[in-house]
């Protein structure tokens, strides 16, 4: 069993309740600290660090050499994350409802003019129900001109394979335990380039492994 726990409550009843955590991330950084505090809560109750299950949630795409992250590509396997933080925004500014996903500050512009948008969703009583259409799943054709380059390399996990390599590397030397990747609706060939970064991933820490040696790096 996993919690998908974002706030400090969440995180006490999952240590507590000795279960799995889940963790939505769109950058490395903060995918870090929020482990952290997870790890601190964990600790908190008494359990062994080593024994918390974490799990790194994302959406993204593997880009090929020169593919911007705005591709149709990468639109359609890591838009609808990018598209959450617009939806967030909304959610805050309209509802007043709490915001787990704060835009980075250099798509502040971005989100400012899709909060406008929101605000004209119909019903005007339930705007929510336009805000959450195709969340997670795809992106709505209102939703694509603030789905920016910008917007999708700074929420998802959208690079090179090399890139990739070297987040989810930090990931887990930070101490989550599995990377798992959402394959939105449409896109399933998607699985054939995440399981060549995972291919990628084993052979370079076979080969590091191998040069190292068993005397820890003389052999």
């Amino acid at each position: 069993m996993h919690i998908s726990a974002y706030g400090p409550r969440g995180r006490t009843l999952t240590a507590k309740l000795g279960t799995g955590w889940l963790n939505f991330i769109g950058d490395v950084a903060t995918g870090i600290r929020a482990l952290h505090e997870m790890q601190a809560a964990w600790q908190a109750a008494g359990r062994v660090r080593s024994d918390l299950s974490a799990t790194a949630f994302a959406l993204g795409c593997v880009l090929a050499p020169g593919e911007s992250c705005n591709s149709p590509r990468a639109m359609a396997q890591a838009g609808p994350r990018a598209a959450v933080v617009l939806l967030r925004a909304a959610d805050e500014a309209i509802a007043g409802l709490p915001n787990a996903t704060p835009p980075h500050p250099s798509v502040a512009t971005t989100v400012r003019g899709y909060v406008d948008l929101a605000r004209t969703f119909e019903p005007a009583d339930a705007p929510y129900l336009s805000n959450h259409r195709g969340h997670l799943m795809f992106v709505k054709p209102e939703e694509r001109p603030f789905v920016t380059a910008e917007l999708i390399r700074t929420t998802s996990f959208t690079a090179t394979e090399p890139e990739l390599i070297d987040r989810i590397r930090s990931m887990r030397d930070a101490g989550y335990t599995q990377f798992t990747v959402q394959i939105v609706p449409g896109q399933e060939q998607a699985i054939e380039d995440w399981a060549r970064v995972k291919r990628s991933m084993e052979t370079t820490e076979s080969a590091r492994g191998a040069a190292s040696g068993p005397d820890g790096g003389r052999g």
